[in-house]
């Protein structure tokens, strides 16, 4: 995109702010037993996950 990360920051908190986007919490200790990708889902990690919320763009 050649932008910086604050930026690509800002434009998230932005669409939160805006009601688009909401932070995924990042507990996953009963919901991802069992799941095929729950070494490798980023929802717990580091990141953070965003979901889009029922406004949508």
């Amino acid at each position: 995109l050649d932008v910086t990360v604050e930026l690509v920051e800002q434009m998230l908190q932005d669409l939160a702010r805006m009601g688009y986007l909401r932070p995924v919490a990042g507990s996953c200790e009963s919901q991802c037993t069992g799941c095929s990708l729950a070494k490798t889902c980023a929802i717990g990690g580091p990141a953070q996950v965003w979901a889009l919320t029922e406004k949508r763009m």
